[in-house]
């Protein structure tokens, strides 16, 4: 891939810092491989349940060159400058919040469908 004529690569996953899902064996992060396969040529952008500042900071320490963030933006809009000032984050939300946080209903349905875990009854 690097080898491409491409600008960046971008990995989606579950968790920034997730391994292997065939090999529970291969516990080195998968972001991890493929940065070491890319050596600088390529830029990394990785997202995946980025919520806190630790999360942000690892993430980099695994070897992102950028970092997305999505869930936690629908969560905490926000969230950037919580974090900036090291304030704590919220990373739930009653499903009545969706318009004092000025969420579209749509993405509240989408992220209640995708992430139970995020939206709360």
């Amino acid at each position: 891939m690097a080898q491409k004529d491409l600008s960046y690569l971008h990995l989606s996953l579950q968790g920034y810092g997730q391994t292997s899902r065939r090999n529970p064996n291969d516990i080195m992060p998968i972001v991890k491989i493929i940065s070491q396969k890319l050596d600088g040529h390529l830029t990394l952008i990785g997202v995946g349940d980025v919520q806190s500042s630790a999360d942000l900071t690892r993430a980099f320490e695994l070897g992102y060159d950028l970092v997305a963030v999505g869930r936690a933006l629908v969560t905490e809009p926000r969230w950037l400058n919580l974090i900036l000032n090291d304030q704590p984050v919220i990373t739930t939300m009653n499903s009545s919040e969706w318009l004092e946080r000025v969420v579209p209903k749509e993405m509240v349905c989408n992220t209640k469908i995708n992430f139970p875990m995020t939206v709360l009854e």
